[in-house]
């Protein structure tokens, strides 16, 4: 029975998009379904989901990408059903066992009134799924001609007084789209930190400063956890449209804070999860309460709310001393 959910694992270890991975995750939702997932149904799939050791994070969140986000490859077939109720027993895991069954797990929250179970990071609680995170099999949204309307990047950049000759950091850079503007504002004397947890990412943003003849700005590749930031030396943190998306978010806005000067600043752009006509999967839209809740536990204080965007709250801390 295990030999299925093995398969199942092995094709979110190598990753989203891989034909390999595709063909893992096929033939071990073929080998459930050969051994009775149509005819037991929810009880067998829950103690299936028992049986499987925890993933890790970084698995959970390619799990969620392939069940929540478009099944290109699997749309039309007779196992595209199967697959995604598989692969969101296996994000949720034991949790699901208790949702089916009514057992009790040391491994889950109570239901909030949404249903929806809190995630523990660290010593934070949240009630909210955290999202995975963009591929950069994506990166073309990131550009699409109607953003400039949307999210007034410039007009956004010019109000944030950014100081000429500072010390910026953009992070979850993306392809580039806030970077060369950020440059452009620090001026020749100043220099922008570009980090990105995604090498593919780290190739786009080059290739997007080269166009742009952009020279003062930094490539850094990080990780989930850290963003490889200097100590005491930015001025300001940019986060547009990522903080939902940190994989460890108390790890990484721990180290944005040490990185900022005592006077420097973080600003966290973010949709408006309280508007539902705007057009964006709920886990990649925030409240500014939701924000704050967060982010001031983790050592930083609630300076500004600026909300002439017509989708998006910008959201203005500083370090706490």
């Amino acid at each position: 029975m295990l030999l299925g959910w093995r398969k199942i694992r092995a094709g979110i270890g190598l990753g989203l998009g891989a034909s390999s991975a595709l063909a893992e995750l096929r033939s071990g939702v073929d080998d459930l379904r050969e051994r009775g997932l149509d005819r037991t149904g929810a009880p067998g799939l829950a103690r299936w989901a028992g049986e499987m050791p925890p993933l890790r994070a970084e698995q959970r969140a390619l799990a969620s990408q392939i069940a929540l986000g478009p099944l290109h490859n699997c749309r039309g077939s007779a196992g595209a059903g199967v697959l995604t109720a598989v692969l969101l027993v296996v994000v949720v895991g034991l949790g699901c066992t208790q949702a089916v069954t009514g057992q009790q797990s040391d491994r889950v929250g109570p239901v909030d009134e949404q249903g929806r179970r809190p995630i523990s990071v660290g010593k934070v609680i949240k009630k909210r799924q955290i999202a995975p995170v963009m591929s950069v099999a994506h990166a073309d949204w990131l550009v699409r001609p109607e953003r400039d309307v949307q999210e007034q990047p410039d007009r956004v950049v010019k109000k944030l007084q950014i100081p000429e000759g500072g010390t910026v950091v953009d992070l979850g850079a993306g392809v580039g789209y806030f970077t060369w503007r950020l440059a452009k504002a620090v001026g020749d004397e100043g220099k922008v930190i570009a980090v990105d947890i995604q090498p593919g990412m780290i190739d786009r943003l080059r290739e997007t400063l080269e166009e742009r003849g952009v020279t003062n700005v930094e490539p850094v590749l990080g990780s989930e956890e850290n963003p490889n930031l200097p100590e005491d030396a930015v001025d300001l943190v940019l986060v547009v449209d990522v903080y939902h998306e940190l994989q460890q978010p108390e790890q990484t806005m721990e180290y944005v804070r040490r990185s900022l000067k005592p006077d420097g600043r973080l600003v966290v752009i973010e949709y408006r999860k309280e508007d539902p006509n705007i057009p964006i999967h709920p886990l990649h839209k925030m409240t500014v309460d939701e924000v704050r809740a967060e982010l001031e536990p983790m050592g930083f204080e609630f300076e500004e709310l600026k909300s002439f965007l017509p989708t998006q709250h910008i959201i203005i801390f500083k370090r706490r001393i």
